[in-house]
């Protein structure tokens, strides 16, 4: 099968979907490969395109919706092509955010066109090209056809013997094979990294866990894990995380004497490969299952099972669950708390209480609003309320914003697993 110039090291199982290749003399847009999304590609008018995203699988909050894409396009000809691409999500999913702002704007001014800030849940695209990673001009983003979805012009280059595609998406992406040989690789070059598989997922892929720092038995634990929310980028969290402790800083040193840190950049591999938004390859949503993983259900997704057995054997004092968003309304760096009573170790209350003025002091940080989940408030479902109530460790959903540059966001979350160190070494002798 033709693999358009993909990563043959990539993994094949979306190369069979229907509905997800479109090509004529000028055009290659595609989205067969792992971490891909979109089907129903097809050309609008001149050089406009568009690519539907698709629906969620499963009976959950989010089946039949959608909010992910992710295609390649590349260019047959000798000249520059620009193109227009339009994503769609039938059920309007895509904006549902915005969507009935837009209706009532409408209703009260007919044949008005909505403010631009009531468009669409995303506001930018994001292009790979390589290992490169860039973001579409604002000049090039457009209007919609009908306000709701997104729209954007592109330059494709010139046709090269050896060029690959260029990709888009709306998320930092990073396929599951590219990670699983990274990790093998750093295990190699460092001896200090222990490379854990904890089990399978329902397909049959590792769920990957890499520890290095402070062997000692009682060292205390941090664990930094990407949502099994697919989509998102805790992966590059996790890998950024690494990097930086490998880094020989004076900051990393510290933080691998005192403590134990482990970093699971994958937690959910069937839905990364798969090119889904939340859900696994057994059509079940993961993170909203966290309770009644804890509580032992038998339903419970194989993949939240082996992470809560995981943690159960660590019991971190820190557990940073690494999320990503593309939200409009969401202006920066997301901080989504737990409510600091649910744990009883007043010292560790003190460690959470200083690192969350660090963290609120760090440049484009917002705060979710709602209130600071709790037994009975916001994300009960979660495996980070396990974490306060079961293992009296502290929790935090750290959703970090697609808009930024990627190198940027990555500082940002190294920052904020310092500043949590430091907090537990101001507090804890």
């Amino acid at each position: 099968m033709q693999t358009y110039g993909h990563n043959p090291t990539w993994d094949t199982a979306r190369q069979s979907l229907p509905d997800r290749i479109f090509e004529n003399d000028e055009i290659v847009l595609t989205s067969n490969f792992e971490c891909g999304n979109g089907y129903k590609i097809q050309r609008l008018h001149g050089g406009a395109y568009e690519i539907h995203i698709e629906p969620e699988p499963g009976n959950h909050h989010f089946s039949g919706s959608g909010c992910y894409f992710c295609f390649s396009a590349s260019n047959k000809t000798d000249e520059t092509l620009t193109v227009l691409f339009e994503i769609r999500a039938a059920d309007g999913s895509w904006d549902r955010q915005r969507r009935e702002k837009i209706g009532a704007f409408l209703e009260d001014h007919p044949g008005e066109v909505p403010p631009l800030s009531f468009e669409g849940s995303s506001r930018f695209a994001i292009v790979r090209d390589g290992d490169d990673w860039s973001h579409v001009p604002d000049g090039q983003m457009r209007r919609a056809m009908d306000h709701h979805g997104l729209a954007f012009s592109f330059d494709l280059p010139p046709r090269s013997e050896h060029q690959a595609p260029l990709y888009f998406s709306n998320y930092h992406w990073y396929p599951y094979t590219e990670m699983s040989s990274y990790l093998k690789q750093m295990a190699d070059e460092h001896p200090s990294i222990e490379l854990i598989s904890l089990g399978k997922s329902v397909q049959d892929r590792d769920v990957w866990a890499v520890e290095l720092g402070n062997e000692a038995a009682n060292a205390p634990v941090i664990i930094c894990a990407a949502t099994p929310q697919a989509d998102e980028m805790g992966n590059w969290a996790c890998r950024a995380n690494l990097e930086f402790l490998l880094g020989g800083s004076e900051a990393a040193t510290a933080i691998l004497s005192r403590h134990r840190v482990c970093l699971i950049p994958h937690p959910n591999p069937d839905g990364t490969v798969l090119g889904l938004m939340v859900t696994d390859a057994a059509d079940k949503f993961p993170y909203f299952m966290g309770s009644e993983t804890i509580a032992g259900d038998p339903d419970s997704p194989v993949e939240q099972v082996t992470l809560w057995e995981y943690m159960k054997q660590k019991r971190p004092w820190l557990f940073i669950e690494w999320h990503s968003n593309h939200w409009h309304w969401r202006p920066g760096h997301t901080l989504i708390r737990y409510a600091p009573q649910l744990i009883s170790d007043p010292a560790l209350r003190r460690v959470w209480d200083n690192w969350d003025r660090r963290l609120e002091a760090l440049p484009n940080t917002f705060d979710e609003e709602g209130g600071r989940t709790d037994r009975t408030n916001a994300y009960t479902m979660s495996i980070g309320l396990g974490v306060a109530t079961e293992l009296d460790g502290i929790p935090i959903m750290l959703k970090v914003h697609d808009k930024f540059p990627l190198r940027e966001t990555l500082d940002y979350v190294n920052r904020c697993l310092q500043a949590a160190t430091e907090a537990f070494a101001d507090e804890i002798v």
